[in-house]
């Protein structure tokens, strides 16, 4: 990463990161406007060399409040803007949703660097890497507790309220977690398993093939078995927790984006679209742009093919 030297800014000239929304939960911002207000601003607001913000959301958001102009910022050069914007907010106050959405997104870049597989571990630097790791020490986690939090948000996130709330550790929701849906099998059940297995195998002499072909269709193991099974199974599950968060509005925005995709139109005419497509002038000026959307026309044309 390398900087610049820290410089000013037109506030308007610098723009809020997409992904920061997506991450992390709005907070109250009512301390950080007073702090600005008595002492001004202490720390730069971090920004790519497009001058998309990094680092001070919040300080952002605050000065638009008051009324600021002109604000300090630091130019960075970054490997990758979105596991710096996470790691910049390693000392945040954060939910624990907060930090299933950084592990998440986290996940995602770091396989893009690392590749994928069941370890999805590969030589980097003379050392392998293991994502779960990896992601946690960027987050500041331990790894054991980032994957008790994973647990609880897969099989009952509505304990995740409650360990927001401090109504419980992360450590005895994990504990419900495993009594519940963990370790459901008593010794006893063991041993009764273990002899009825037997008698079964000494019974129809089945083949390891024959054996195989069962566990191939049979839950857990079939996910096991299976090429990235276990990544390929968090990644459904975070999928379906993102599709609970939408309302009405965004499912219909989300199906018609699958439907485009499933299309697959051609280069050309996506081009075409999106010169059509209406964006503010200045998203900042509130009355210019309301007058903006209250001028848009819209226009339905009836086309063959695509």
């Amino acid at each position: 990463m390398n900087e610049t030297i820290k410089t000013q800014s037109v506030l308007t000239d610098i723009t809020p990161n997409p992904i920061n929304d997506e991450i992390y939960s709005q907070t109250d911002l009512s301390d950080l406007i007073l702090s600005l207000e008595t002492h001004g601003q202490l720390e730069p607001i971090v920004v790519n060399t497009s001058k998309v913000i990094i680092s001070g959301h919040r300080r952002y958001f605050s000065m638009m409040q008051l009324g600021w102009t002109e604000c300090d910022i630091r130019v960075s050069e970054l490997d990758n803007d979105i596991v710096a914007l996470i790691e910049f907010n390693r000392s945040r106050i954060k939910s624990v949703n907060d930090i299933l959405n950084e592990s998440r997104i986290l996940e995602r870049e770091l396989k893009k660097e690392i590749g994928r597989g069941r370890t999805a571990t590969q030589q980097r630097s003379g050392k392998k890497m293991d994502v779960i790791i990896e992601v946690s020490r960027k987050l500041g986690l331990g790894a054991t507790k980032l994957k008790m939090i994973k647990s609880i948000a897969n099989y009952e996130p509505s304990l995740l309220t409650q360990i927001d709330n401090d109504e419980m550790s992360v450590n005895k929701a994990y504990e419900i977690i495993k009594s519940k849906y963990i370790n459901t099998t008593s010794v006893d059940d063991k041993e009764q398993f273990s002899r009825k297995l037997s008698k079964l195998l000494k019974e129809y002499q089945p083949s390891n093939d024959e054996i195989e072909v069962v566990m191939s269709k049979t839950y857990p193991y079939s996910v096991s078995n299976l090429p990235q099974g276990e990544e390929k199974r968090d990644d459904l599950l975070n999928h379906l927790i993102n599709l609970k968060r939408l309302d009405e509005r965004e499912i219909v925005q989300y199906r018609k984006y699958r439907e485009l995709q499933s299309l697959s139109p051609s280069q050309k005419l996506v081009d075409e679209l999106e010169q059509q497509l209406w964006s503010p002038t200045d998203i900042n000026n509130k009355e210019q742009t309301i007058k903006e959307i209250e001028n848009i026309r819209p226009v339905i044309e009836l086309s063959n093919g695509e």
